[in-house]
């Protein structure tokens, strides 16, 4: 949703000596498991979309065929929150993970120019936490994830053309073609702390995973003043990333990203990363950006999802895996090609396995047949039978759990906390 401007020229020698990764193959491999579904390789693979416009609006079935497990959008203060909970119900319920982005464009009032004085944002923050507040009593626990904000560190562009009308949603005026030029998410860190920490405690107050940022500018000094003024903001267990460019652009490694951004202990998720190409150079460049992660070890605990940017070249021409007409390019061949669940072989979430014997599935995950009788077995777990082991066993949030993890107010900091802790105790 950012500025991306100038790759071609500065791409053109390194796509030159580029040679893919993998051949894909032609086979097609059987439906997988609910368990061979969730494994970090197969949820790495995420697209952006955009339900309120039709040319970027695909499908649960057209996801489940190119092999994506999740979907990144924005929350708009105009569509409101029941249409918005329809909206993710519509892919969640197709066993489609969904992050909600939540973000200036969540207010319906104008976000303060970069440089305005410290009155409008405190008025601005107050309104945006508000908007968050909305999101979390509507919506609440019912999406997989929460983005807060989109790209505060991006700056707006210095030369523009004062006759061009545009807004921070990117939208111009029908007049010229004024394109990201008047685009400013910007928030000065000593605001955006602040904001990040208090909308991040109604979020996380859901129980669901809350990701900071959408980081676009690698200025890795703007992530640590924003911590700073925000108190550490520990309710986030993950930075978002914007690493338009990254391995094919000097001084872009996406291993840096993803080691320099993850040093405090935090996830990094890839929540936009793509190219204005079109073509095998694409193509090939969207292999790079998932085969790096992959065969670096990253995909899981570390970086649990790349989301492309974007389905289609209605969310921003040239940068879709489809046209304007919904015809694949070569990015989504290529996309299609790496991804592990393509072809529908996780439609509906994946077909189920047997569970050993002892146990039984609940919610899709085998566990113990005694679980919930209030013993801590040794088959258990935290993961397997949160309510007999972890913190939501009774009056575990607060103290330690029967499985021997941690759910009080310190344990994130000694990093002893059970799985359940956030979701249970709401930590």
């Amino acid at each position: 949703m950012g500025r991306r401007f100038g790759l071609l020229a500065l791409l053109g020698p390194v796509l030159a000596g580029f040679t893919p990764c993998g051949d894909g193959g032609s086979s097609e491999p059987p439906k997988m498991t609910v368990e061979e579904c969730a494994a970090p390789d197969v949820a790495l693979f995420g697209v952006n979309i955009d339900p309120k416009n039709p040319a970027a609006s695909p499908t649960p079935d057209a996801l489940h065929e190119l092999g994506v497990r999740w979907v990144r959008f924005v929350y708009r203060a105009d569509t409101g929150v029941t249409a918005t909970r329809r909206q993710i119900e519509t892919y969640r319920s197709a066993g489609i993970k969904v992050l909600l982005n939540v973000c200036y464009e969540a207010v319906s009032i104008p976000k303060p120019a970069y440089d305005a004085p410290a009155t409008e944002w405190t008025d601005y923050t107050a309104a945006f936490v508000a908007a968050a507040g909305d999101v979390a009593t509507g919506i609440g626990s019912g999406v997989d994830a929460y983005e807060v904000w989109n790209e505060p560190d991006q700056l707006p562009e210095q030369v523009q053309d004062p006759t061009c009308t545009c807004d921070v949603t990117d939208g111009c005026d029908a007049a010229c073609n004024c394109d990201y030029q008047c685009y400013d998410p910007y928030v000065p860190p000593g605001y955006f702390g602040p904001m990040a920490d208090q909308a991040g405690t109604v979020l996380a107050a859901t129980g669901v995973p809350i990701v900071l940022g959408g980081f676009s500018s690698g200025q890795q000094s703007y992530v640590t003043g924003t911590l700073s003024a925000g108190s550490g903001l520990p309710q986030y267990r993950a930075i978002g990333v914007h690493p338009y460019g990254a391995n094919w652009l000097t001084e872009g490694s996406l291993v840096k990203v993803y080691d320099s951004y993850g040093a405090g202990g935090r996830q990094v998720w890839v929540t936009e990363i793509g190219l204005e190409l079109d073509g095998q150079d694409a193509a090939d460049y969207l292999r790079d950006i998932y085969n790096t992660t992959l065969q670096g070890g990253y995909a899981g605990d570390a970086v649990p999802v790349i989301f492309w940017f974007a389905w289609s070249d209605g969310n921003r021409p040239g940068f879709g895996l489809v046209d304007i007409n919904g015809k694949p390019k070569a990015t989504y061949t290529a996309y299609q090609e790496i991804a592990p669940a393509a072809h529908k072989r996780c439609a509906g979430g994946g077909v189920s396995s047997p569970c050993p014997q002892g146990q039984h599935k609940v919610g899709g995950v085998c566990v113990s047949s005694s679980c919930g009788d209030g013993t801590c077995a040794a088959d258990e777990s935290v993961e397997t039978c949160g309510r007999d082991c972890g913190c939501a066993a009774p009056a575990a949030c607060g103290t330690l759990a029967p499985f021997g993890c941690y759910c009080d107010v310190t344990c994130a900091e000694r990093g002893d906390c059970c799985s359940d802790f956030a979701a249970a105790c709401g930590g």
